[in-house]
């Protein structure tokens, strides 16, 4: 299934006689190709997924090459022009920043890392807000949450992932003030007992 997915991308860049070169054609082309990548990477099925890792990684491969031609010119331009879904898009992967979800290769912290090294500053700062709700949302949103919340930082895909988007004083700070709400969450529960 991957392999077909990868031909008919393979058709739309080349007839095996010439290959398509226009700027303007190959930077449409690899916009439309990122937005169905990460829509598989979204998908709850494995072999959607693999599909979705294989079509971001030739769409990688097309910004690489047109980088390339451009002098190091086009990825800054990519960057420069993030639109408000890319935002809205950032928002969302910072609420699943203490996700490890099993065959979610994208909540792996080298994937963050390299997510953060391409992303634009107004991505970091939405999925830094993501990251704090869905952090404030597993010590406030649930029964016992606040004395689970003071695990985040002690996984340690979490902490790497925090550490990548926050910096190391920050994480360290958010630990001590998990831990705090673990203390008085447990003092709480012997008060009510």
């Amino acid at each position: 299934e991957v392999k077909k997915q990868l031909g008919e991308v393979r058709k739309l860049l080349t007839d095996n006689k010439s290959v398509r070169t226009s700027a303007d054609e190959l930077h449409t082309f690899q916009s439309t190709l990122r937005a169905e990548a990460e829509n598989l990477l979204n998908s709850a099925d494995g072999q959607s997924r693999r599909i979705g890792y294989a079509l971001m990684d030739v769409r990688n491969q097309i910004v690489n090459a047109i980088d390339k031609a451009a002098g190091g010119k086009y990825k800054e331009g990519l960057k420069a022009y993030k639109d408000d879904k890319d935002i809205q898009a950032a928002f969302d992967k910072g609420t699943l920043i203490t996700k490890n979800r099993a065959g979610q290769w994208d909540d792996r912290p080298e994937f963050w890392g390299e997510w953060i090294k391409n992303a634009s500053e107004g991505e970091i700062k939405a999925a830094k807000e993501g990251a704090r709700i869905a952090v404030d949302q597993q010590i406030n949103g649930m029964r016992f949450a606040a004395k689970k919340g003071t695990d985040i930082p002690e996984i340690e895909f979490n902490k790497e992932k925090l550490k990548l988007l926050f910096g190391e004083k920050e994480v360290d700070k958010m630990s001590k003030l998990l831990a705090d709400e673990r203390t008085m969450a447990i003092t709480n529960q012997k008060l009510f007992e």
